[in-house]
């Protein structure tokens, strides 16, 4: 239980019982909630702007980075390393960011953490903007190896972002005051001071993250900019959000530093974090704190299963979506100009798809926020199950509908596809980012939360990699049963491994600005304190 009481000048102190406060936490006042949801909201919109960057990117430079024959690349077309590589290499370096950097939270403290990946990130796309720039080659394949080196190295500072920016916005949420919902039943956490409800608001800005390539591209076909300008430019501008989160880590740390400070110049006492891997004291290390754990297997399989299961269904769509919009253009060409049907990289073409494209990703938005809104009054257990359904029964209607409608209504199919978005952004998409910071204590929550992340992408290797092939054999409508069939083992998944307990929380406000404590009543659970199990659940874990 957290106790805050307001000092002068607008400061906060904090009285904890059983709970300590992370290495680089936050101690609550006035500034906190703005700087860490900013940090947080900026760094998920960082995420998906610099993995969508590079769609973009591809697109424009095709013609003028050739690696395959000029018609090919009108269409859009590189030689076969090239896509696959850029997927491997992105998602190979998100994977051992999200195992690297999550652990790294739990070691060094999250701010610490968050800052060393949006700087690995920063250099990264600097590198894959301008290194061609600076040491320019006439060779297609020097250029598209240079950009893949790079956004190897981006994705260890993107993936790293995942679960450092999970676990601070769901410790920040009951710190200021944000609850989880009152009397109902809540997917079991390891300790009360976590905000699922925070940690979905600060998800929802990787929604407008995907779409901002896209934004810029549709601004780009209405300037002067050359080709080699567009794409360094589509490429760098990532580089914006990775700034704003590295001086909002400063400004926040210059704040802690000033509250836990007292008016005579000496700092304040507040319990230290946790002994941790490494430390001297002979204490457990994080690892053995994990493996310990008799219900780890269990845990892993409803947070990093379902997200396994649910990116391979994510990513199998991204897949379609391109002859979806192609079949659309193809039914209403009637201009008769061939030039506008082959090469892609024309200004019309640009503009069609990247409309389209925006159109599509702003499905994301309501279907984020309804996830937000269902959080004040469902557990957010039943809503990833009601999310897998729902995706479940649209992939089984576009499977059966595909073939017919591809060619005799492309209108209505690409409806469908946009209401299949909209369900995918709803529900697991949210859930599976909250799920594993609410689920494990706070001494391996970051660690947790990026090995349930990688879990994700290498599910998202298997969406791109095993359906492309499957899409070359059997056909999209086969991918969409098997997308089906996977949304039924994910709701499988969450309603076997997951555990919900019946709370209920009150929510005190003490003061303005932002500071807040939170109260809360769990009925049936055990208390984490400093005798407890690091791992110990609610006593209710043993059975769904």
């Amino acid at each position: 239980m957290a106790m805050i009481t307001k000092k002068e000048k607008g400061l906060y102190s904090l009285s904890i019982g059983t709970t300590n406060l992370r290495k680089n936490s936050q101690v609550p006042g006035f500034y906190h909630v703005p700087l860490s949801a900013l940090i947080t909201g900026i760094g998920n919109f960082s995420i998906q702007m610099n993995y969508q960057s590079i769609s973009t990117a591809l697109m424009v430079m095709s013609v003028v980075v050739c690696t395959s024959s000029l018609e090919d690349c009108k269409g859009g077309i590189q030689a076969p390393w090239v896509d696959s590589s850029n997927a491997a290499t992105v998602f190979a370096g998100s994977i051992l960011g999200q195992l690297c950097m999550g652990y790294a939270g739990d070691v060094l403290g999250i701010n610490s953490a968050l800052t060393m990946t949006m700087s690995v990130s920063f250099v990264a796309i600097l590198c894959s903007s301008l290194l061609t720039l600076l040491f320019p080659s006439e060779s297609a394949t020097d250029v598209y190896v240079t950009i893949m080196v790079s956004r190897f190295f981006l994705g260890i500072g993107l993936g790293g972002v995942y679960p450092l920016a999970a676990t601070k916005a769901a410790e920040a949420g009951t710190r200021s005051g944000t609850g989880t919902g009152t009397g109902t039943d809540m997917v079991e956490q390891a300790s009360p001071d976590v905000s699922p409800l925070n940690s979905a608001c600060s998800f929802f800005w990787q929604t407008p993250g995907a779409m901002a390539p896209w934004l810029l591209l549709l601004g780009m076909t209405h300037s002067r900019l050359s080709t080699a300008a567009r794409w360094r430019l589509l490429l760098g501008m990532g580089a914006i959000p990775n700034v704003m989160v590295l001086i909002c880590l400063l400004l926040e740390n210059k704040q802690n530093k000033e509250l836990n400070t007292t008016e005579d110049g000496k700092n304040m006492k507040i319990s230290k974090a946790p002994s941790r891997l490494g430390c001297s004291d002979g204490k457990k290390s994080v690892l053995k704190l994990i493996f310990e754990d008799e219900y780890f297997i269990r845990k892993v399989m409803g947070t990093g299963g379902s997200w396994f299961v649910f990116d391979i269904c994510y990513y199998g769509v991204v897949l379609f979506g391109g002859d979806i919009l192609s079949a659309i253009r193809s039914a209403h060409d009637t201009t008769g100009d061939d030039d506008l049907a082959e090469d892609i990289t024309t200004d019309t073409n640009l503009q069609y798809i990247a409309m389209h494209q925006v159109l599509a990703l702003s499905m994301g938005v309501p279907g984020v926020l309804l996830s937000i809104l269902l959080m004040n009054h469902m557990c957010v257990k039943n809503i990833q199950i009601l999310g897998f359904f729902a995706m479940s029964v649209l992939f089984a209607i576009m499977a059966l509908l595909f073939d017919h409608l591809i060619e005799k209504s492309p209108d209505v199919l690409y409806a469908l596809y946009c209401v299949l978005l909209f369900a995918l952004q709803f529900g697991p998409n949210v859930t599976t980012f909250v799920m594993p910071a609410i689920a494990y204590p706070h001494e391996v929550r970051s660690t947790m939360t990026g090995i349930s992340a990688a879990f994700g992408k290498v599910g998202a290797v298997c969406g791109a990699y095993i359906f492309g092939w499957m899409a070359r054999i059997v056909g999209y409508p086969v991918i969409m049963f098997v997308c089906a069939a996977l949304s039924l083992l994910g709701v499988y998944l969450t309603q076997v491994c997951i555990t919900t307990t019946h709370t209920t929380t009150t929510t005190t406000n003490t003061g303005g600005g932002g500071g807040g404590g939170m109260i809360e009543e769990d009925e049936g659970s055990i208390d984490i304190d400093s005798s407890s199990s690091p791992l110990a659940l609610s006593s209710t874990l043993s059975s769904s």
